[in-house]
């Protein structure tokens, strides 16, 4: 009887310990990604403010007066003619 009640302590205990091992190792994921997700974050906002700095500088505000000031004459809008790129037929 003794063994019996020592055998289920021991299992009981063993069950604990990998029930409060799994937790702590839970609270360990979820701290790690809520750093990745913050970083994430940081990261998205830093790649919209280049996104927005680049629209910026390719405006033709932005472009007008450096191409003056080279000499360079920029045409009006119904001079520009887009050149399409032949489809690739690598794909389907």
């Amino acid at each position: 009887m003794r063994r019996q009640v020592l055998g289920w302590s021991c299992m009981l205990a063993a069950a604990l310990l990998v029930l409060v091992w799994r937790q702590t190792q839970g609270a360990v994921w979820e701290r790690h990604l809520r750093e990745l997700e913050l970083e994430r974050a940081q990261l998205e906002g830093e790649r919209l403010r280049w996104m927005r700095r680049i629209e910026e500088l390719q405006s033709r505000s932005r472009l007008l007066p450096l191409a003056q000031g080279l000499g360079l004459e920029l045409p009006p809008d119904s001079a520009v003619v887009l050149l399409r790129s032949p489809p690739d037929t690598a794909w389907p």
